[in-house]
């Protein structure tokens, strides 16, 4: 019989953006929160100190992921040239090409999804109805569906929430006048910005290689205009919490480095839903162990240069826990 016991592995010791030693990573079947950490995660939502980040994966299985579109549409595409088809921002950059239209991928994507409604609300592990019934004063998503201004709507007690989308791709002239709508959210009026586009401006979908470059200029060059006041303070101000993103998400890896751009020294921690490293084999074999615990290790260090901590499981199962420490 395999010994279960995980393998260790030298490694050198990774280091934090200030050049202190970043702790080890727990084994793969120890990563759970205890409860000071629970506690400390419950203080600040209740502090309204704590900004949700939705990624596609806090939609699934409603919705279906990105590589499975990815796969999709290469698949029907016969002169889709790469052997990587699960990455849907390259292919979407290749539609676009081969149909000489850089519409043509919104418009596949809003057709496949646009008409598809919401996830069940009345479950309580669903994770736009947790962050709803945490009544915050901002919601943040990369996402084009409009699940948590509904998750919103519906939510009790009685909410009137405002939803703006990031106009990335409008001239500077225009950006100002429309920054000039001020917003004031709070758990009454709780704002549910796109930063990547919604279904109902075909403009602002941010989805093929051209699009995530023409968003990077923007940003870097327009940020002030392009986000609202009460935005551009939650990333300075704000413990975010992360779901429905992987670390090879591209949505993530750009918020990931704007985030780190607005570090401010004050040691504030970010919480993430990640799905754990998989082991393949039944039983695992000590090498297979090995592997998964090096995966933990790369995704321990990533995170911790912006102070992250990491619930290992999906967002259903974040959000029973989470319930179960209100």
């Amino acid at each position: 019989m395999e010994d279960p016991t995980p393998v260790p592995i030298a490694i050198a010791t990774p280091q934090g953006p200030d050049g202190n030693t970043i702790p080890t990573p727990q084994p793969l079947d120890k990563m759970d929160w205890d409860d000071a950490e629970w506690d400390r995660f419950i203080s600040k939502v209740r502090l309204k100190m704590v900004t949700p980040f939705l990624g596609a994966g806090a939609c699934y299985p409603t919705l279906p992921l990105g590589g499975e579109i990815a796969r999709e549409w290469a698949r029907n595409e016969p002169r889709y040239p790469f052997p990587d088809s699960s990455n849907l921002v390259r292919v979407a950059q290749c539609l676009a090409i081969l149909a000489e239209d850089r519409d043509e991928p919104k418009v596949k994507i809003i057709k496949r999804l646009g008409a598809i409604g919401p996830p069940d609300f009345n479950r309580p592990d669903e994770i736009h109805r947790l962050v709803a019934d945490m009544e915050l004063p901002i919601y943040i998503t990369t996402n084009y569906d409009d699940f948590m201004f509904k998750a919103l709507e519906r939510a009790q007690p009685a909410r009137r929430p405002v939803r703006l989308t990031c106009e990335w791709y409008k001239d500077r002239t225009r950006m100002k006048a429309e920054r000039s709508k001020r917003v004031n959210p709070s758990a009454e009026t709780p704002l549910v910005f796109h930063l990547h586009g919604n279904f109902n401006d075909k403009d602002s979908i941010v989805i093929s290689e051209d699009d995530y470059l023409d968003f990077l200029i923007a940003l870097s060059e327009n940020s002030k205009e392009l986000l609202p006041t009460s935005v551009e303070e939650a990333f300075t101000s704000s413990s975010f919490l992360f779901l429905g993103y992987s670390l090879e998400d591209m949505n993530f890896k750009v918020i990931f480095r704007k985030l780190a751009n607005y570090r401010t020294g004050q040691g504030r921690k970010h919480f993430s839903v990640q799905l754990r490293p998989k082991i393949p084999g039944e039983p695992p074999t000590p090498q297979e162990r090995a592997l998964a615990q090096l995966q933990l290790n790369y995704l321990y260090s990533q995170f911790n240069t912006i102070d992250v901590k990491v619930f290992w499981g999906t967002c259903s199962e974040f959000a029973t826990e989470v319930r179960k420490h209100l």
